[in-house]
């Protein structure tokens, strides 16, 4: 099968980048050809500036309400059997696609509405909130209604859309999944020296790698890191500073190549996923879940969405109620207060997770039947 994937302009340094690529290699693993549409507008996309068509990669400029008309222009002309349009802006760019007869699968990587809401923090009945809700919530709509089917990355997103109305059978589920030969238990030489390096060799050390966004939680990690009262601790963050700080027991650093990263998770004994409940996170698959669990490390996380159900179901890691610090550290404490063998059994028991669950080779599999029936 010969698939154009639809890309909205976005940072190839982000996790949604990560997903794109893992997909469409899992599925050229199956024997299919994979071309990359980037749409994005002139007016103000800097990184469509000076690209042109490399390989299998196309990069098209045009006003916003032009792009549409420039997709069924491309789409016409090809032999393309299916578009797969990753996010709901690819989605509106590619929304004529069933013009040309040809079904459209729609990679829906979060709710866009409440992730507006929980960025922007303004108010329902403000001028900004009511013209960014009708903005993305029309992006919203036309993905839906243009969609032959809507990849879903959670099982908590596929019951929220089948109570809005959404019939199950357009529905698929594909959870941001991880390489499991990339991400798996580093040697304890590389750990140690890590640990050493951050003055923290002799601590229990709890870590943090991802971004700041609001939706990640991690300042009330950070809120709950110095606040810890226990000397045999130590806190780790990656990715959510500029720069590197030491603030107590707490180390934060700034991003890390993508290849390091198994090397930064191998620092830490306990890895958080320190969310707030919101429509925007229960919905999400959070890739770095799934690399946490692939690394074989326990795993703390807050009651929100797949990841505490995950963690509930294979017994890999504490589930604390909520993402306030109090919270937070008693989750801590609990999991300081685990024996070095309850702590091996719960990283072995996650590893299995990711197996079981994130492995992209499995996901890829699924992912194929599911288009194949399509055309």
């Amino acid at each position: 099968m010969r698939i154009m994937s639809v890309v909205p302009r976005t940072d190839p340094s982000l996790a949604c980048w990560v997903r794109m690529e893992s997909i469409a290699s899992s599925l050229e693993a199956m024997g299919h050809s994979i071309d990359f549409f980037h749409y994005g507008a002139a007016s103000h996309d800097r990184w469509f500036e000076n690209t042109k068509t490399t390989g299998a990669h196309e990069y098209v400029v045009a006003p916003r309400p032009v792009i549409p008309f420039k997709h069924l222009r491309a789409i016409s002309k090809g032999t393309w059997n299916l578009v797969y349009a990753n996010m709901q802006t690819a989605a509106v760019h590619s929304c004529l696609t069933r013009l040309a007869r040809v079904p459209l699968v729609v990679d829906l990587h979060g709710d866009v509405v409440a992730e507006f809401w929980i960025q922007t923090q303004l108010k329902p009945r403000s001028t900004g909130g009511i013209v960014g809700y009708s903005k993305w919530k029309a992006i919203d709509m036309i993905s839906r209604c243009a969609a032959t089917r809507l990849v879903c990355v959670s099982r908590r997103m596929m019951s929220i859309l089948e109570a809005q109305g959404i019939q199950k059978s357009r529905m698929i589920y594909v959870p941001n999944g991880v390489d499991l030969d990339f991400f798996r238990p580093s040697p304890s030489s590389l750990r140690e020296n890590l640990r050493g390096k951050f003055g923290i060799s002799d601590a229990l050390v709890f870590g943090y790698l991802g971004g700041s966004a609001r939706w990640q939680g991690v300042e009330n990690f950070v809120r709950a890191s110095l606040a810890s009262k226990e000397e045999n601790l130590a806190f780790l963050t990656v990715g959510a500073s500029t720069d590197a700080r030491t603030r107590g027991r707490l180390r934060m650093l700034p991003g890390v190549p993508r290849l390091e990263i198994p090397d930064y998770y191998s620092v830490c004994d306990i890895l958080v996923l320190p969310r707030p409940k919101h429509v925007a996170t229960e919905v999400a698959s959070p890739t770095k879940f799934a690399e946490y669990a692939a690394m074989g490390k326990p795993i703390l996380t807050t009651d929100v969405g797949d990841p505490a159900e995950f963690v509930r179901k294979y017994s890999c890691g504490i589930v604390v109620k909520n993402d306030s610090p109090e919270e937070l550290l008693e989750g801590m404490s609990q999991m300081a207060s685990k024996t070095e063998s309850e702590l091996d059994a719960m990283g072995k028991r996650s590893r299995i997770l990711a197996e079981e669950e994130f492995d992209w080779k499995r996901i890829g599999g699924s992912l194929d039947a599911a288009l194949t029936r399509l055309v």
